[in-house]
Order: structure tokens, then C-alpha cells, then sequence
């Protein structure tokens, strides 16, 4: 949302008005979205079309809040051990879905490292694989230096760049601090070749031994179902969001005193 200084006026003009009423809408949608993706999974993917529909899925916005470390589906994972790779695994079952369903999850890497030409890092990756380890798909790899999304991987099942999604979220507050981070929400629809089969989503921390420290954070994931639009969805839809645009550039009006 826009920020208006103490003291300053706030435009009163038709864009000012119709990015605040977006603004909002999109604050509103994104907050179901989250909230289905915890109690009702698959009402997460009718929520998410609705968005798409409105045009509002790839608005720029603030960031999304903060993972919270103290939730019981959320893992970390510090390095400064003895093992120089941990791995924590989610099992998923696909046969409960029509259709290949998407995937959502969250994800922080934070690290005292600061990057470097030539040197090795603390890295995080995440990855799915079927039971047998003979199809595997990698979905970002983040250290240092930043995330690599889809890096290509000779003899991996790929997904189309527009089959995933990443939103920005804030970093929550560590202890101790690190100087570099990032944090997102993604979604991915996973690809046709690993349905209707059981599926791992997998998630590592490499551990480089030169006494910096570095911690990575993901949430369990999730799995939902994207509905196909219908005639009659899109219809409302379109109508929805032609009322609301006559609503934002209708004039205000204002009455006349009585005489």
C-alpha cells in the first residue's frame, strides 16, 4: 500500500483511487490464498484462479509476511555440524488429485558468507524425485550469491519457466543475524511425468567447513488443484470485475445544500 508522510496531502485523483481499491483487493486475495493453503487445500487452487482472473497474480506489492519459525510444519536447519549435507524429505501422494496438482512451499536462506569469485559455499536446494530416484526435478538452488530457479540439469524432468511462481517474502528476525538472505513463497505445478505416482520433495543444506554460518528454513509442502475455468466462472468473473472498474471511475458526488 501506499505510504502518505504525516502531514502530507493525499492525491485525490481517479489513479490514486483505483491503485488503493487494487492495492487492497490484492492484499484480501493473496490473505485467503494463505490461509487456504493451511485449512482447505483445495480450495487454495479456486482462490488462486480467481486471482489470476482478476489480473491481480502478478501485481507487484510489499512483501509477504514472514515464515513463522515457531509453527510445527516449519523446518530449520543450521549448519556448524558434524554431516556436511542434511537432508529432510516430505513424502506426497498424487492419486488423490484428477489431474497433476501444483505445490507450494516457503523458504529462507540466510548466511554470513560473503560472496567471492572462486570460492565454495553454504547452499541450499530443493528437488523433487520420484520413489524409485530415476526421475528428479530441480526447482532452485540458493546460496551466497543469491537463487538460481530451474537450473538446467542434464537428465532431470523439466518444468516450463511459466509453470513457476515466486513471490518475495520478509526475512524473519534470526539469531545471531546474517547479513545476506533471501526468502519466498513458491508455487509449481508439478509435471505430468511424476502423476499419478507417490513423489518426494526434498530439501538439503550443503555445509562448506570454513567456519561461517549459514541456516536454512522451509515450510511442509503443499499440494492443490487449479480448477479449469468454466464459461460461467469467467463470465462472473468478467462481470465482477467490470462493476468494480465502473465503481472505481465513477465520479464522487456531492450534495447540494438545501436552500
Amino acid at each position: 500500500m501506499k505510504q502518505t508522510p504525516v502531514g502530507a496531502g493525499r492525491p485525490c485523483d481517479e489513479t490514486f483511487k483505483q491503485e488503493a481499491v487494487q492495492d487492497w483487493l490484492f492484499i484480501l486475495m493473496r490473505k485467503c490464498f494463505l490461509w487456504s493453503l493451511r485449512t482447505r487445500p483445495r480450495l487454495a487452487g479456486l482462490v488462486l484462479g480467481i486471482i489470476a482472473a482478476l489480473g491481480l497474480a502478478g501485481r507487484a506489492g510489499a512483501a509477504l509476511p514472514s515464515i513463522d519459525i515457531s509453527e510445527t510444519n516449519v523446518t530449520v536447519i543450521q549448519t556448524g555440524g558434524i554431516d556436511p549435507l542434511i537432508t529432510r524429505s516430505w513424502d506426497l501422494q498424487l492419486d488423490t488429485f484428477p489431474s497433476a496438482p501444483w505445490l507450494s512451499f516457503s523458504f529462507v536462506f540466510a548466511t554470513e558468507e560473503i560472496p567471492r569469485e572462486g570460492q565454495v559455499f553454504d547452499a541450499a536446494s530443493f528437488f523433487i524425485q520420484d520413489f524409485g530416484q530415476i526421475k528428479v526435478t530441480v526447482l532452485a538452488t540458493v546460496d551466497g550469491n543469491g537463487v538460481v530457479w530451474l537450473p538446467p540439469t542434464e537428465g532431470t524432468v523439466p518444468i516450463p519457466v511459466s509453470d513457476l511462481t515466486r513471490e518475495v517474502m520478509d526475512l524473519p528476525s534470526l539469531q545471531p543475524a546474517f547479513p545476506i538472505g533471501n526468502s519466498y513463497f513458491v508455487t509449481v505445478r508439478l509435471p505430468e511425468q511424476y502423476y499419478p505416482e507417490r513423489v518426494r520433495f526434498v530439501f538439503q543444506m550443503f555445509d562448506y567447513p570454513n567456519g561461517l554460518n549459514s541456516v536454512g528454513i522451509v515450510t511442509a509442502p503443499q499440494l492443490y488443484l487449479v480448477p479449469e475455468p468454466t464459461c460461467l466462472g469467467i463470465s462472473l468473473l468478467a462481470l465482477s470485475a467490470f462493476g468494480l472498474r465502473r465503481l472505481i471511475s465513477k465520479p464522487a458526488t456531492h450534495a447540494r445544500p438545501k436552500t
